[in-house]
């Protein structure tokens, strides 16, 4: 199968596209994953053009405790913005969804607190967030500072526990 040169400089730019989000060292496999998993460029093709845009510079390569990582140069990040209009747009939604979706996924959750004096006491929200979203928000009555104390050291150190079980009881048939 013959490609014509449309579809290489579109494939090495998808390559550059990429390790342009990724915007961090990444090592020749963890590139070709993100390629494979899109069904984007086949392995072999994939390694040809990698090894060609080290070669002409649109790639530096970096090397530390004897594992080599790609990065996109300063010259590969020019052509990029320059030809990023021939990326089809498909592509590029396509691209920006894995990557939108693999941050969601390894987003780390947090557990935070907040608290506000009420008529009887104290109202207590236990918020749990991914990134910039609530994952949960459960609001509790508290008659005391020392039971806020309390409760907000228990979610802090026990928010993990406390969600699975809630989950799980509220799925339970």
């Amino acid at each position: 199968m013959h490609m014509d040169v449309t579809d290489l400089a579109i494939n090495k730019l998808i390559i550059l596209y990429i390790l342009n989000k990724l915007n961090k060292p990444t090592t020749n496999s963890q590139l070709t994953q993100i390629i494979l998993e899109n069904n984007l460029i086949n392995y072999f093709a994939l390694q040809q053009y990698i090894s060609e845009l080290i070669n002409t510079g649109f790639i530096n390569t970096i090397t530390d405790n004897k594992k080599q990582y790609l990065i996109i140069s300063n010259k590969g990040i020019d052509t990029l913005n320059f030809f990023l209009n021939r990326i089809p747009d498909s592509k590029i939604e396509q691209l920006d969804d894995y990557f939108e979706h693999k941050n969601e996924s390894t987003q780390k959750i947090e557990a935070s607190t907040e608290y506000m004096p009420v008529k009887d006491g104290f109202e207590i929200t236990l918020i749990l967030k991914k990134g910039s979203k609530n994952i949960i928000e459960i609001k509790l009555p508290a008659k005391t500072m020392e039971e806020i104390e309390t409760i907000r050291n228990n979610w802090k150190y026990k928010y993990e526990e406390i969600y699975t079980n809630l989950i799980e009881s509220i799925k339970k048939k």
